[in-house]
């Protein structure tokens, strides 16, 4: 059994509560960007509860820049840096004796004392992927707080075509920052999802949403007008993705 917490929803004790009476074989813990704080609170938590037999397994921004710090302070707990996907079910598969630890990729833990890292993945496709968000702790949360003002937080591809060295999407896609994308129709159809349950301001996670690739964000504009939805978006983008003086009428029009 799976089960979802989210801080928003519950605070750090109730959660240490449940994990304290009902002990499971993994925690997964997913820190975005500013969750530092609250992170090492609830490890420092849960660490009190001087659990046998859970495994404690960390992922997102913060635990893939972060890394070496975390380790130093709590060594007993595994780190998968960079994209998670494969390395998660493979994670489950050795906890459950089922793989080995050397195939989990992306994998920073303490052995003997020093730090081991695994080999690195090759980003998974886009194209192939499967992707469906969980809408559990969206209905919880709209239920909660209503749908004014709350942001549904969705990705509709990865990478971005700067490749600045300061930027933590560096590590975020283990170095690999050429931009890939979900197809058009898979966006849509998780749009359409999390709309059903009453989601009306949408967030999209990709660092670069343009990424210099024009006709897919015109098509997927098309396709969004067709379903007749009064929605908000909010994205990211770089300047030059918006506007550069050097760019072609073609481009130009595009951009328009």
């Amino acid at each position: 059994d799976i089960k979802t917490f989210y801080t928003a929803l519950s605070s750090i004790d109730e959660i240490v509560a449940q994990i304290r009476d009902n002990p499971p074989k993994v925690i997964g813990i997913s820190a975005p960007v500013d969750s530092q704080s609250e992170l090492l609170s609830l490890l420092d938590k849960i660490q009190a509860l001087q659990l046998t037999g859970t495994k404690i397994v960390l992922g997102g921004i913060v635990p893939s820049v972060a890394y070496e710090s975390l380790l130093q302070r709590y060594p007993n707990i595994y780190i998968i840096t960079g994209e998670g996907e494969v390395a998660l079910q493979r994670f489950m598969e050795w906890v459950e004796q089922k793989n080995e630890l050397r195939n989990i990729p992306n994998l920073v833990l303490v052995e003997n004392g020093s730090l081991k890292r695994t080999a690195a993945k090759e980003p998974i496709s886009m194209e192939t992927a499967t992707y469906q968000p969980s809408l559990e702790i969206t209905k919880k949360m709209l239920e909660k707080y209503g749908s004014e003002g709350l942001y549904y937080y969705m990705e509709t591809g990865r990478g971005c075509i700067g490749a600045c060295i300061f930027c933590a999407m560096q590590v975020a896609y283990n170095g690999n920052t050429k931009p890939r994308r979900y197809p058009i129709k898979t966006v849509l159809e998780n749009i359409q999802l999390a709309y059903q349950v009453g989601v009306r301001l949408f967030q999209f996670a990709d660092p670069e949403f343009i990424n210099n690739n024009y006709d897919w964000v015109i098509q997927f504009a098309q396709g969004l007008i067709k379903t007749g939805y009064k929605l908000e978006l909010e994205i990211d983008a770089r300047l030059d993705s918006l506007f550069d003086k050097k760019d072609n009428p073609e481009i130009t029009a595009k951009k328009k």
